[in-house]
């Protein structure tokens, strides 16, 4: 009876069993987070943890002054090779967390409820804004992990069918290399989630599924090289979206500044010095 049931639904069926292998992704991506105890012991996980502490929220023209700003990494270490993003998103975090107003405390109350190990028997944060921020840093690389598990799900279904992308899904929920690397405060989960979402919203764009207009956009902006590009398929991406002409050349400037200034933490609208010696010592350091 049940099986006649969940036949008679196949599309609720479908996504229910897609929940709970997300589920199942994300338990495994999330158990005993605090396995190390808050000892630090891999060299790259400390090397993060040391840099969170080292930065801090900048005033509003700070952040446009990456010579000077107290969250640019160069201002505090010789070297940062990884990006900045997961290491702003876990600063912000931690910071809300650890002294944040309401529903702060309410939310590490519930995680450590559900099993995400926040706290210790005692009731005190395993974590704060600084050098424990680590385990914070793991839980968004846990969750983005989950969300890339949904994403070649997504992919591998719009490529081929339904059933590929379970098996896609599924072998991607039980692979020891990314639940591993969910339980390291680092990059890799990160860039394993926008690297499959490019891809899946590059096929988007491409078959028209989307609203091509915002994909464009959000291309120009986050793009490795993205004004630079631009240059480059600029008159396919006008005829493929079906936009005026003047219309991106309109957006150039605006996305310019936004991508160099905002996007990129770099001093783009006044002189430009401090920042191509920060970019020379990042590229010397890769």
């Amino acid at each position: 009876m049940a099986g006649a049931y969940l036949r008679a639904r196949p599309t609720a069926t479908r996504r229910g069993a897609l929940a709970l292998l997300l589920l199942v992704a994300l338990v495994l991506r999330l158990w005993n987070l605090d396995w190390d105890r808050g000892t630090h012991p891999h060299p790259d996980e400390r090397y993060w943890s040391i840099v969170t502490d080292d930065i801090s929220a900048p005033g509003i023209t700070d952040y446009f002054d990456s010579a000077n700003s107290p969250l640019n990494p160069y201002n505090h270490r010789d070297t940062w090779v990884y990006g900045t993003l997961p290491l702003f998103a876990t600063k912000a975090t931690s910071s809300f967390l650890a002294d944040g107003p309401f529903p702060a405390g309410a939310l590490v109350t519930t995680a450590d409820a559900v099993g995400i190990n926040l706290r210790t028997d005692e009731g005190r944060d395993r974590f704060d804004a600084g050098y424990n921020a680590n385990i914070l840093g793991r839980v968004l690389g846990a969750l983005l992990d989950t969300a890339t598990v949904l994403f070649a799900y997504l992919l591998a279904r719009d490529l081929f069918d339904r059933r590929t992308g379970f098996v896609a899904a599924t072998l991607l929920t039980f692979t020891p290399l990314h639940i591993q690397y969910a339980h390291f405060y680092g990059a890799e989960p990160w860039v394993t989630f926008f690297v499959t979402a490019g891809i899946w919203l590059s096929l988007r764009l491409a078959r028209g599924d989307l609203f091509d207009q915002i994909v464009f956009i959000l291309i120009v902006v986050f793009d490795e090289r993205g004004i630079e590009r631009l240059r480059q398929f600029r008159a396919v991406a006008v005829q493929r979206i079906g936009l005026q002409s003047q219309l991106p050349r309109q957006f150039v400037g605006c996305l310019a500044v936004l991508d160099r200034c905002i996007v990129r933490h770099v001093d783009g609208l006044g002189d430009r010095t401090g920042d191509e010696r920060l970019r020379g010592r990042h590229h010397a350091d890769v």
